[in-house]
């Protein structure tokens, strides 16, 4: 079997081991490139991953010799009995594999201690699969908006999260629109944070949504505008 390393979008696996399963080869038009897609199954989960690789028609010594195309394609078709590594079939090839396993999201210009937390929340949301680390995710955003919402306010006074959001409102710190994004979390986080309520896959994707969404206006957008219009 022809087999390669990949990290697994599904499963979540590092580096776990693929097998070519199948592959198509098409002509690349006004071109003396062909184009094999080239399958791969995970042998932990057998979730399915797809790379396109182009190779050379061109024969060397006068035509007699087999193309690269050929040899490619008799070695995917005839040899899936014995052990081949695709690095080794198609050397000095940096291989593009859809699709890609989910990566952070980080808004720019957060307090260092924010981009952290923020870079935790993503990574514990990247881990998210069927119905595992949902509620763990969920409560990582909700933790943030706290921590966003304690840098804008400059009474340091223990409040929580509802009393706080009003109050920076108040003080016109939040506008609406923000009062509105901060309270949506904070709605959201409870379901994660109460063993006993509900919390889905979708309100975890929304809550990370309006948390990145909240980080962005309050600390990203300001941070662009130049200190002379500030």
């Amino acid at each position: 079997m022809i087999t390669f390393s990949h990290d697994c979008p599904y499963c979540k696996k590092k580096n776990v081991a693929f097998e070519v399963g199948d592959f198509g080869r098409r002509e690349q038009r006004h071109s003396d490139k062909d184009v094999f897609a080239i399958l791969g199954t995970c042998n932990n989960c057998g979730g399915g991953i797809v790379t396109n690789v182009k190779t050379s028609r061109f024969r060397g010594d006068l035509g007699y010799s087999p193309s690269e195309s050929e040899r490619i394609q008799k070695i995917l078709k005839e040899h899936h009995g014995e052990k081949y590594s695709l690095d080794e079939i198609l050397p000095l090839r940096e291989f593009v594999f859809y699709p890609q396993p989910a990566k952070p999201e980080i808004p720019e210009y957060l307090p260092r201690d924010l981009e952290d937390a923020f870079i935790e929340a993503e990574e514990l949301y990247c881990l998210v699969e069927e119905n595992k680390f949902i509620k763990q995710a969920g409560n990582s955003y909700r933790a943030i908006i706290e921590l966003a919402l304690s840098k804008l306010d400059n009474n340091p006074q223990d409040k929580n999260l509802k009393q706080r959001i009003n109050q920076l409102t108040e003080q016109g710190k939040l506008s609406p629109s923000m009062k509105d994004f901060a309270h949506r979390i904070r709605t959201l986080g409870n379901g994660a944070s109460h063993a006993l309520l509900e919390f889905s896959k979708q309100d975890l994707d929304e809550i990370r949504l309006f948390t990145r969404l909240f980080l962005i206006y309050s600390f990203t957008l300001p941070a662009m505008i130049p200190v002379a219009e500030k």
